[in-house]
């Protein structure tokens, strides 16, 4: 690097020089995962909710369908609908029973004009029934993908739980959806499956904007930053990595990006993409 950003890097370099190897890996990891907006798991500050205050003003302009895959708790369910005046219907999809019994009292108590239901179930490629660890009370970590080792948050060996698993387009054709607003994912590594049980929906442009977590779960889950791109990019949609005050159109996949740091990305039909402000 050479130039007045050559040495606008050389200058900041110098205190670091000053520290030991060990606390100057970890200050350059941080500010490396802050720019590239890696590694908040906060929605008010990482852009979730931001994005979420764009798409609930596009939602609310015809009587649209979400799905909150992996609702836990119903945190981001209850920032979609908090106040909202229009006939939003939004379906939560949440198999631990423990947590889904606490999700369906809370959002029941909800001060909405929207339409919510709880499912529970976890959501895949093909329906049926599949083991989901549960390794604490209401933690958002439950995954169908058993972590290794320390990577199981929470600690500690995971509890099974049978669960019911739905496909999301089965789903549809049960419920007579033909179209879909907003999809949001978070299911600790099985991303993916749940884009191949959307995969007709997906596929005729039913969908306008699904968002998903990418993190270290993939790892155990076998799973890539590559498979959503190769998988969603063919259909037609844009892949973005979310900001705190905008999103960062991807040009296309670069090996990169795979590095299991947590981050949220969209995957946007052409009318979605406008909705959102850019960033470089």
């Amino acid at each position: 690097m050479s130039g007045p950003l050559g040495n606008l890097a050389k200058t900041l370099a110098r205190p670091l020089d000053l520290l030991p190897r060990n606390q100057r890996i970890r200050i350059s990891r941080h500010l490396l995962n802050r720019a590239r907006g890696e590694n908040d798991i906060d929605p008010e500050s990482n852009g979730e909710y931001f994005v979420l205050g764009l798409a609930r003003a596009q939602l609310a302009r015809t009587p649209a369908v979400v799905f909150d895959v992996g609702a836990n708790v119903g945190d981001w369910t209850a920032e979609l609908c908090q106040g909202i005046g229009t006939p939003l219907r939004v379906f939560c999809f949440e198999p631990a029973s423990e947590t889904h019994a606490h999700v369906t009292r809370r959002l029941a108590g909800l001060k909405t004009g929207a339409t919510i239901e709880t499912v529970r179930a976890a959501v895949g490629a093909e329906p049926g029934e599949a083991t989901l660890h549960v390794y604490l009370s209401l933690a958002g970590n439950q995954s169908l993908i058993l972590r290794d080792g320390p990577q199981g948050v929470g600690g500690g060996t995971p509890t099974p739980e049978t669960v019911p698993v739905v496909a999301l387009d089965h789903f549809c054709a049960e419920r007579g959806i033909t179209e879909v607003g907003f999809v949001k994912s978070d299911t600790e590594g099985f991303e993916v499956q749940v884009m191949k049980g959307l995969a007709g929906m997906l596929g005729r442009k039913a969908v306008g904007a699904l968002q998903f977590e990418y993190n270290d779960a993939w790892i155990d889950a076998r799973a890539f930053l590559k498979d959503a791109f190769d998988f969603l990019t063919p259909l037609g949609y844009t892949l973005a990595r979310i900001h705190p005050r905008g999103i960062e159109v991807m040009d296309g996949y670069l090996h990169a990006l795979d590095n299991f740091q947590f981050s949220n990305y969209l995957a946007l039909r052409d009318d979605w993409l406008r909705l959102f402000p850019r960033i470089r």
